[in-house]
């Protein structure tokens, strides 16, 4: 049972199966993704602190064990997206992967966030590895490509793998983000 919480769109939600290998485990509006794989399991997006309990519980409830999740990724360091990564590092013992514009926002528990920073703060986490662009996190045979999208945050990443599902073959996209936040800048 996961306690309720006050903050909208962080609501239990229904852990289910997205695609192949690839479920959600997220809030109501705050999304978490869970991506299988034989040799551990990589979790999208902590959300807030007040999510981890909802993503522990729908990745249990879906069959899977959180100490078997090896990576922690993030789309972006804006506190909805983070402020729970600490938390569930803890739960999972998870490695926290984040892009290097991002990973110092994550390590100043969101100080350093140029949107954000003066009003929402959270517990800082260690960032285990630091993503480039391009570069591949492959875990059991499964292969998520890495693609530094900044706008939304500094180091806004975007994550894509392909998966079989029944025989098809598709191309999954969790999308970092869409828009453009002060203090973010494409050049120079």
């Amino acid at each position: 049972m996961v306690a309720q919480n006050n903050i909208p769109g962080n609501q239990p939600f229904p852990a289910h199966k997205v695609v192949a290998n690839i479920y959600y485990v997220g809030a109501d509006d705050f999304t978490s993704y869970l991506t299988t794989t034989p040799a551990g399991h990589i979790v999208l997006n902590a959300g807030y602190a007040e999510t981890v309990p909802i993503i522990e519980a729908g990745i249990r409830k879906l069959g899977f064990n959180p100490r078997d999740v090896k990576v922690l990724l993030n789309g972006q360091a804006h506190f909805d997206h983070v402020a729970g990564m600490a938390a569930l590092q803890k739960v999972t013992g998870g490695k926290v992967y984040s892009s290097e514009r991002d990973a110092p926002v994550l390590e100043s528990g969101g100080v350093k966030d140029p949107r954000w920073g003066k009003e929402q703060t959270y517990p800082p986490v260690k960032v285990d590895h630091i993503l480039c662009d391009g570069e591949k996190i492959t875990l059991g045979g499964v292969t998520v490509h890495t693609r530094l999208t900044p706008g939304h945050s500094m180091g806004c990443t975007t994550f894509t793998t392909t998966v079989d599902d029944k025989g098809r073959k598709l191309e999954v996209v969790f999308l970092g983000g869409t828009s453009i936040n002060p203090g973010v800048h494409f050049v120079g």
